[in-house]
């Protein structure tokens, strides 16, 4: 225990490679991020994704696979407030209270297998952990009309599961009142 507090004083003396420099912020470590990570099903309206953030979610995702030679999964971001309205149309109506205005749809690639789904929820889990890290919430749909969201996005592979991706409602209150 103590090596490890001596350890991130050492790593944050470190970082910060001299006198007068800004502080680094802490590195998120996993345990903290188990424990913000929760689903979101209230989201903020007035926040934007954006397509950068989506990139470095999915990254996250395509890290997963990246041992074998072709990837099982190809990801669809979804931060336009249009595109994301059809994708919402087509979730079940009771998923959200408010729901996001960015999506992942991330689409099987190859061929489905038990090993298919164990891969998919590892994807998952590292895309929902690196939101969670960027300050975002996010949130596993899994019941949605598959064919009118492929048709929708006009996606190449079937979608085997969607990420809703913001920021939560919750937060953005308990930041105004700050």
């Amino acid at each position: 225990m103590a090596d490890d507090y001596l350890g991130r004083k050492m790593e944050d003396h470190l970082s910060r490679g001299g006198a007068g420099t800004a502080p680094r912020r802490p590195a998120a470590t996993l345990k903290t991020l188990l424990a913000k990570n929760r689903e979101c099903r209230d989201y903020d309206p007035a926040f934007a994704v954006g397509d950068d953030r989506l990139r470095r979610i999915i990254a996250a995702g395509e890290a997963v696979g990246a041992g074998r030679s072709a990837s099982r999964f190809a990801f669809r971001a979804v931060s336009e407030k249009d595109e994301a309205a059809k994708v919402a149309r087509h979730i079940a109506r009771d998923t959200f209270a408010t729901p996001p205005d960015a999506f992942i749809a991330v689409c099987g690639a190859a061929e489905e297998s038990r090993s298919t789904y164990i891969d998919l929820g590892a994807a998952a889990q590292s895309m929902l952990l690196q939101a969670v890290e960027m300050g975002l919430n996010g949130m596993r749909i899994e019941n949605f009309d598959r064919e009118a969201v492929a048709a929708a996005l006009d996606l190449e592979y079937e979608p085997l599961l969607i990420l809703a991706v913001g920021r939560s409602a919750e937060r953005a209150a308990t930041a105004s009142k700050r």
